[in-house]
């Protein structure tokens, strides 16, 4: 009994250390936000006009992200908040190591149609401004600031109630840019929630 009680906490010991971002910090995963911060991003007001032919719809309305504890986030649109616990990244994904949330099934209670949330967030490395707005050029919904801040919203034509959202904080040669052209500082505010 002793022996088989010796084995089960040995392989418990095991799984825990193996249990992928268990120990974890959002500071090793190049994490966008920390704790307490709010960013609330306003789409661009013409931008049903310009993409009516991507494969994605615009998200009409603002959006709110909260970054939690940990690896926690916070998405309010439509007056209501829906929350998941973001999963690290074990190795570098395009580039970003950060985490994200592959959307399970439909994981949201019904928020005006949306019920499930696939999401990212990360640090994206580049070479030089230039690399970095060739990026965003494949982006029609991104909005992002001067210094490289970008968040990318949208609802999938394919997934109906999916709800898009990725967070990135573009960096050229480990420092965030000066100027990124078609930056638009006005729609993306910033607050701290008080610890």
């Amino acid at each position: 009994m002793i022996r088989v009680c010796l084995r089960f906490l040995i392989f418990l010991s095991i799984v825990k250390c193996a249990s992928p971002g268990e120990s974890v910090s959002p500071s090793e995963r190049e994490m966008v936000l920390t704790e307490g911060t709010i960013i609330t991003i306003s789409p661009l007001p013409h931008q049903q006009a310009l993409y009516p032919t991507s494969g994605d719809i615009p998200f009409v309305g603002s959006l709110e992200i909260r970054a939690g504890s940990g690896f926690r986030r916070y998405y309010t649109w439509d007056g209501e908040t829906r929350w998941v616990d973001l999963e690290p990244r074990n190795k570098r994904w395009y580039g970003s190591f950060g985490a994200y949330y592959p959307g399970p099934g439909s994981h949201w209670k019904p928020n005006h149609g949306i019920t499930r949330g696939v999401l990212d967030e990360g640090q994206m490395h580049f070479n030089s401004v230039e690399d970095a707005q060739n990026w965003l050029s494949d982006m029609p919904y991104a909005i992002y600031t001067h210094d490289g801040l970008v968040v990318d919203f949208r609802k999938s034509s394919g997934g109906g109630g999916t709800l898009l959202v990725d967070v990135w904080q573009i960096l050229v040669h480990g420092h965030r840019p000066e100027m990124m052209k078609g930056s638009h500082d006005e729609l993306i505010s910033f607050s701290k929630k008080p610890a």
